[in-house]
């Protein structure tokens, strides 16, 4: 079994296709998954006396801000429709209304 089909088995087949739930799931998978290689990597730098390994703990622990910024994004792109917003905020544009 790979970790697609693993991942498609834990969570319900009525929440697989709403964009909000996925965006979450990916940016908190990645959140773990790089905090987990900031600290792997920090010790092994620490241990190894390797100033390359320690930095690229560091470069990992930044990716976590990438996907905090994708969970900002995904909580106001969600949003409700409302009288100053009849579009939602899932129509983000830069141009002038």
């Amino acid at each position: 079994m790979n970790v697609h089909e693993w991942l498609l088995r834990r969570f319900p087949a009525d929440r697989r296709s709403d964009r909000r739930f996925i965006g979450y799931l990916e940016a908190w998978i990645s959140i773990v998954g790089n905090v987990v290689l900031f600290v792997f990597k920090l010790l092994a730098g620490l241990a190894l006396n390797s100033i390359a390994l320690v930095a690229d703990a560091f470069h990992s622990l930044s990716d976590v801000l990438t996907s905090l910024v994708v969970l900002v994004g995904f909580f106001f792109g969600s949003k409700p429709a409302d009288a100053d917003h009849p579009h939602a905020m899932a129509g983000w544009s830069t141009s002038p209304p």
